[in-house]
């Protein structure tokens, strides 16, 4: 009953992606397809996933037990959309060093190692995007704000 209950719930925020999908507005960045052709594609793969798990027998569920081991999925999960947060307030450099250090500390890291890594990443990441490709990134919003 669990997997009908969530199959419902991922059906619904599949169809709200796909209409916002529809929303977007093409620039003259965007490729030949437009910007709304992957997500509606997406949202589409999506309600066809999970009407099959509501229309389908209940004999597909998995027994899930919520251990030790799956702990650090949990957290790592919820630390995403407050990367986004950060992302937002602080942009993208600050915000990757954050995260990736948080992420290296949950899974085992030694807290020098995961910083120096996250500084590592997040700089060469800006750097090959931001510079050789020009694109843009997340700035922060605490200095918009100051500007």
């Amino acid at each position: 009953m669990n997997n009908k209950i969530m199959s419902s719930i991922i059906l619904l925020f599949s169809v709200f992606y796909g209409l916002t999908a529809f929303s977007f507005k093409l620039t003259f960045i965007a490729d030949s397809l437009g910007p709304s052709k992957y997500p509606i594609f997406l949202s589409m793969f999506s309600i066809i996933l999970s009407l099959y798990l509501i229309i389908s027998p209940g004999n597909l569920v998995l027994e899930y037990k919520f251990n030790v081991i799956n702990r650090p999925i949990l957290i790592f999960v919820i630390s995403l959309f407050l990367y986004v947060f950060l992302l937002w307030l602080f942009g993208y450099v600050f915000a990757t060093i954050v995260y990736m250090t948080f992420l290296g500390l949950i899974f085992g890291g030694k807290i020098f190692k995961s910083f120096i890594t996250a500084i590592i990443f997040s700089f060469t990441i800006y750097l090959f995007f931001g510079s050789l490709l020009k694109l843009h990134f997340p700035s922060c919003y605490i200095i918009d704000m100051l500007k």
